[in-house]
């Protein structure tokens, strides 16, 4: 098959300095993404995703930093999408930092543009319920350490991190051999490391 994609995206962002210890960022983005392909399915798919967002950084001593942010994203198919995110970074050091980070995230998934599978064989395409972004809820503690070696730099960098995923979408082959399934997954999934 062929395919065309295109993605056009900008944002506008006002920065506003509150006082000596809140730095304030808000704006808007604004996303449209096209796709078409010659497929079976003859996807002509044109979304126009606009978001904004605001965050505050607050400055609670020289060496400790608060932020605090938001964002929204408004989709046609599932309307309104709240991602927060908080971030909080202490100073240990001239050349030592500690950061601890939570926020969520959300993927909404284009069946037929990331599954071409239904093109394998002449299986029907059921989808069961009216899918659901996937999401994703994260926290990551990083401890970060710039240093100097004669004339040269570098940075040490540690990771811990949780990542836990829901509404995951895939196909199900084996319900019939004449179908594949979609459906949102009931449960959840991990991921979880060091680096």
């Amino acid at each position: 098959f062929e395919a065309k994609q295109e993605i056009y995206f900008a944002n506008l962002i006002w920065n506003k300095k509150l006082g000596y210890n809140h730095d304030l960022v808000m704006g808007y983005s604004h996303r449209y993404q096209i796709f078409v392909d010659s497929t079976l399915a003859l996807i002509n798919d044109k979304k126009f995703i606009p978001a904004l967002f605001l965050q505050d950084e607050i400055s609670i001593n020289k060496d400790l930093n608060l932020l605090l942010g938001g964002r929204v994203d408004y989709h046609k198919e599932h309307g309104s999408i709240f991602s927060p995110r908080f971030n909080l970074k202490q100073n240990l050091g001239a050349y030592t930092a500690l950061r601890l980070n939570a926020g969520t995230g959300f993927r909404i998934v284009n069946l037929f543009t990331e599954d071409h599978a239904f093109l394998t064989g002449s299986r029907e395409v059921q989808i069961l319920d009216e899918l659901q972004p996937e999401e994703s809820y994260n926290v990551n503690i990083n401890i970060n350490h710039i240093f100097s070696l004669g004339k040269s730099s570098g940075a040490i960098d540690f990771d811990v991190f949780y990542t836990y995923f829901t509404n995951k979408i895939i196909p199900d082959y084996d319900v019939s051999p004449n179908l594949i399934v979609y459906d949102n997954l009931e449960g959840y999934s991990v991921s979880k490391g060091m680096a």
